[in-house]
């Protein structure tokens, strides 16, 4: 599906390895976001946690897409693999492992709803806050667009 001709292949297991190191990635976050919790309600210790976390997200994907390019000299496939870990990160897919990792979700997530994307269907929907259901929604459409989107700058780029 992915093989490149010539001496710069990517094969699938490549594209398929980096999504299974982005989910681990992504999960590891939500057991960072469990140790920030205590951080949450404090206010401005809320405001310092949550840049320093997305801060920590986004150097990460950095890191992870330098490191991927570093490998493999190819920066379409840097691009894409930043596209994969930071919106994975971004997607709600972290809020699904942290509640995961907590035992369960709550039947509001208030919190989540003015999130640029989290909070776009429960409005559509004309709900007054994220649910479990709109959380889980939201990433099963995030994750076909993020699939699309890396393809693309794979092959084209």
């Amino acid at each position: 599906m992915l093989q490149r001709t010539q001496n710069n292949k990517f094969s699938s297991l490549n594209y398929i390895l980096i999504w299974i190191i982005a989910i681990v990635f992504v999960a590891i976050l939500g057991l960072i976001d469990i140790y920030g919790k205590p951080l949450w309600g404090l206010g401005e210790l809320t405001s310092l946690y949550g840049t320093i976390y997305w801060l920590f997200v986004g150097l990460s994907s950095v890191m992870a897409s330098l490191v991927h390019y570093v490998v493999r000299k190819d920066l379409s496939e840097m691009f894409a693999t930043f596209i994969i870990f930071f919106g994975l990160a971004y997607s709600g897919l972290e809020d699904i492992f942290f509640y995961f990792f907590e035992g369960g979700f709550p039947a509001s997530m208030n919190h989540l709803y003015n999130h640029i994307t989290l909070g776009i269907l429960p409005r559509i929907l004309g709900l007054q806050t994220v649910t479990p259901f709109t959380l889980i929604f939201t990433v099963m459409l995030s994750i076909p667009i993020l699939v699309l989107v890396s393809i693309v700058l794979i092959k084209k780029l």
